[in-house]
């Protein structure tokens, strides 16, 4: 088997062991990272019955303020709202994940990347690649235009 079929399938079965014993236990109060970019993830709420939906945005540190039945509550510093369990890992599991996403899916994968350091961050442990950490922080940035940032504020 070649090393990244071996990756692969630890990722997975990293992702399905973790993901079974954490849906087990409540996350309120624990800080998480997504594992899906803010684009991906849908984040709302029920507002005078009816069910909105926001643009969601990281901002770290995000704390789960409640967990209920496979959904979260969080705040991205504007607004509060519910997200899918299954985006978001425990922060203290992210390292670990994304360098199995990096080193598996794409060496050069800047999501991977950007969010393994983002949990790194919350821990206290960047300086363990903090060169490869800067790199990453500066090549997301670089996409990011100024009306971007407007509009997600």
């Amino acid at each position: 088997m070649t090393t990244q079929k071996v990756l692969v399938a630890m990722l997975v079965l990293f992702a399905g062991v973790s993901g079974q014993a954490q849906a087990q236990q409540s996350w309120v109060g624990q800080s998480v990272v997504p594992i899906k970019s803010d684009k991906e993830i849908q984040f709302g709420d029920e507002i005078n019955g009816k069910q909105v939906y926001f643009a969601f945005k990281t901002v770290h540190p995000i704390k789960v303020r409640d967990d209920r039945e496979g959904w979260l509550r969080l705040s991205d510093g504007e607004r509060e709202g519910w997200v899918d369990k299954a985006d978001f890992i425990l922060s203290r599991d992210g390292p670990a994940y994304f360098q199995l996403r990096v080193v598996a899916a794409n060496p050069k994968g800047q999501y991977a990347l950007y969010t393994r350091d983002g949990a790194l961050i919350v821990k206290g442990e960047l300086n363990k690649d903090v060169n490869e950490a800067l790199q990453a922080w500066t090549r997301q940035l670089a996409r990011m235009t100024i009306p971007g940032v407007w509009r997600a504020r």
